[in-house]
């Protein structure tokens, strides 16, 4: 007897019955992809006292790159895996596929320094082009996202109190509530289309510094400090090493809200 689709149980869409009888009468699962690009901004440090810093016109560009290539035009010091991107070539759409894409969103990465986001932030310009077409889109915090860091954190780049090895609680980061759909909608949606099949078949979005974003100079480190002992009368000191430039970053991952409409052969 062959397998039936019950019509009891969660409401369903019509696609999700679709796939679901699809299945049961045998047929393989269908090809889906989700896009991402990892970009990342890595700062300069200045003699002591040690001040970081983003330079003023320095752009990182998502969908640059695909996996196994260089990163560079991205921010990246090595060669991109499946942690950086999901592209298989760069600036197009995976295995030919039609994409209409409804929004965007800009993920805070978990691992970038917390007082130089914050500095960043308000200076960093995101802009996409779609074939010949360009879009302005704001400043990361107005493309929320449904994960990323939130929150509070350690920063490497502020110096910290004698006690400490870092500081730590630098806070008030978020670029919208981490919940499902939570995206910048577009007004109108854009069609990326594979390689060959029209002028939008190359996508990329820019992240540009309009200006130098510096970490406030209370927060730079007067010099490295030597741990002193504990004694009776004195509670002694944490060493502390200033971070190289590379270890003082900020990294955003640009995902899109898509829905494919057609795979090419």
């Amino acid at each position: 007897m062959a397998a039936q689709l019950s019509t009891s149980g969660p409401a369903l869409t019509p696609d999700e019955q679709s796939l679901i009888q699809a299945s049961l009468n045998g047929d393989p699962q269908p090809q889906w992809n989700i896009y991402w690009s990892r970009v990342r901004f890595t700062s300069v440090v200045s003699a002591a006292p040690f001040v970081y810093s983003v330079t003023s016109g320095t752009k990182v560009s998502a969908f640059s790159y695909a996996q196994g290539q260089s990163g560079t035009a991205a921010g990246l010091q090595a060669n991109a895996t499946a942690a950086d991107t999901s592209l298989q070539i760069q600036n197009q759409t995976i295995n030919s596929e039609y994409a209409c894409i409804r929004g965007v969103s800009v993920f805070l990465g978990a691992g970038s320094d917390p007082l130089l986001a914050k500095q960043l932030d308000g200076v960093v310009s995101v802009s996409a082009v779609l074939g010949p077409v360009s879009y302005q889109l704001g400043n990361p915090t107005m493309i929320p996202s449904w994960g990323g860091f939130v929150g509070t954190t350690e920063s490497q780049a502020a110096y910290p109190n004698p006690l400490e090895a870092y500081t730590m609680r630098i806070g008030g980061m978020s670029n919208g509530l981490a919940m499902a759909g939570n995206v910048l909608k577009l007004p109108r949606a854009w069609v990326w289309m594979p390689s060959g099949a029209g002028s939008s078949s190359n996508l990329v979005i820019n992240l540009t510094a309009q200006a130098t974003a510096t970490i406030p100079a209370n927060f730079a480190g007067p010099g490295d400090r030597a741990a002193e002992a504990q004694s009776s009368t004195f509670t002694g000191t944490n060493a502390w090493t200033h971070p190289t430039a590379a270890n003082v970053f900020v990294d955003y991952i640009v995902a899109l809200d898509h829905v494919p409409f057609y795979t090419g052969g």
